[in-house]
């Protein structure tokens, strides 16, 4: 992403998510209605210009919907199609058959702007940390300040998390370039809100060995340590451990140096990820216990692989760094459908938590695993991740195993085991690919559209017809 897709600071309209949903006209805050209709002006402007589903907007603004719900949403759109003429954004707002879509810029949203500050290509260590600088002060505040709704909670809770890891990134930057004495009151106070977070914990350490307090550097190591085990049960990290090391031997160079505070951002671009879009998987099943998902996720994924907690109806695994996307994508997925008990939905994208649990519960994406019946398992993935994958050589996937959503809504489906997704119709089950099993070993490879075989064979046995 080049500086160019930054907004300017003279934008003329500003729609705010962190803080009081509102919006922000030649220096004037524009009231945006009641909270109901600022939870559905989040719901539009989460989707990021995408088509949401109505009945999944009124999950921002009620968790126990009225009988009312209908027409008030209804109502709802009417009022923002007016505040948004008076902005500019006439005929903006579409709701038709189900779908609704809010198409404004979008760098007129702070949530959006935030992170393309985050992402833009940064000259050096220097500009980098102008420019973080800057979005962390656009994402002050509490998110959707004066909104309570699960499904807002949950955005919420993804936008703390993001600005979070952009505080990270950020102190990051400043112990490079020596700032350490700046920022340790800072990191103190991180530490008290997360005592468990082992990038924090390393930070701090780093600050303090460098202010010449290594004595401190390391009881903030054992205390890191006591409190994992104490209540967690677990140990430090692998690479903490490793810091600890490199303190006693009074070596912070290479390996622990590199780790803490990640590699410099340079001139020729040869900068990291950002560290504000991690991988997230949601595995959404039919049936069974959120104990039982998660035993199961475990075991196909890597206890050490991922973190896993419960959204909604959903069990989220926010993907370790050094885990590739085509690996969690291909060889994850092709074990989860081997070990899952029943049916499910999985969406994989990377950032946005609510998109995530949302392709995990698109309608497209459970018409294609219907018309698939000897198939459990149907994945969702988003747009932004696919085009990444399949764009870049050192990622690329097999692309022809996905079938695209062309509405939208559930970016590109792939169901693990077939070669090809089977297209649904909206009248049942799809005859275009019918299944057979087969005792053969060999990974399976399906023929779509008017052939004679028209079956599931192997691979194997498909290479062999001349």
């Amino acid at each position: 992403m080049q500086e160019s897709t930054v907004a300017s600071a003279d934008q003329p309209v500003i729609f705010r998510l962190w803080g009081k949903v509102e919006a922000v006209h030649d220096g004037e805050l524009v009231p945006m209605g009641s909270r109901r209709e600022q939870g559905m002006l989040a719901g539009l402007l989460a989707a990021k210009g995408l088509e949401i589903q109505r009945e999944t907007l009124k999950a921002w603004a009620w968790d126990d919907e009225p009988e009312s719900a209908s027409d008030d949403l209804s109502r709802f759109m009417s009022e923002l199609r007016k505040r948004l003429r008076k902005l500019g954004f006439a005929d903006s707002l579409v709701n038709r058959n189900g779908l609704c879509r809010l198409g404004v810029p979008a760098d007129s949203v702070d949530v959006n702007r935030v992170k393309a500050l985050t992402n833009v290509e940064k000259r050096d260590d220097r500009h980098a940390a102008v420019l973080l600088a800057q979005a962390l002060r656009l994402s002050e505040g509490k998110p959707l300040a004066g909104l309570d709704t699960r499904r807002v909670n949950s955005y919420r809770k993804e936008l703390e998390r993001e600005r979070h890891a952009l505080k990270i990134a950020y102190l990051r930057v400043e112990l490079r370039l020596g700032r350490y004495q700046d920022h340790i009151g800072e990191l103190s106070g991180l530490l008290d809100e997360h005592p468990d977070d082992a990038a924090v914990t390393a930070l701090m350490m780093c600050a303090l060995h460098f202010a010449g307090r290594d004595t401190e550097a390391l009881e903030v190591f054992r205390r890191h340590r006591g409190y994992l085990n104490d209540e967690l049960g677990m140990g430090a990290s692998p690479e903490l451990e490793g810091l600890e090391k490199c303190l006693l031997n009074n070596d912070l160079t290479a390996d622990g140096r590199a780790y803490a505070l990640g590699r410099p951002y340079l001139a020729n671009g040869d900068s990291p990820m950002s560290p504000t879009e991690p991988l997230l998987v949601a595995i959404r099943p039919d049936a069974g216990s959120p104990e039982e998902v998660r035993r199961v996720a475990f075991e196909s994924f890597g206890a050490g692989s991922f973190q896993a907690r419960q959204a909604e109806d959903c069990l989220l695994c926010v993907v370790s760094p050094d885990v590739a996307p085509v690996e969690v994508m291909g060889v994850w997925m092709d074990r989860l459908v081997l070990g899952m008990p029943h049916r499910a939905q999985v969406g994989i994208g990377m950032g946005n938590e609510v998109e995530v649990c949302d392709l995990a519960r698109s309608a497209y994406a459970r018409s294609v695993l219907n018309c698939a019946p000897d198939s459990n398992l149907v994945v969702a993935v988003s747009n932004e991740l696919y085009e990444l994958t399949s764009s870049l050589p050192e990622l690329q996937i097999d692309s022809s195993s996905y079938r695209k959503d062309d509405r939208g809504v559930a970016g590109w489906v792939r169901v693990p085991g077939l070669s090809v997704p089977p297209r649904p119709r909206p009248d049942g089950p799809t005859e275009d690919v019918r299944m057979v099993s087969s005792a053969s070993s060999g990974p399976n490879v399906a023929f779509n559209g008017k052939t004679k075989i028209r079956t599931q064979v192997v691979a194997s046995t498909v290479e062999n017809i001349k």
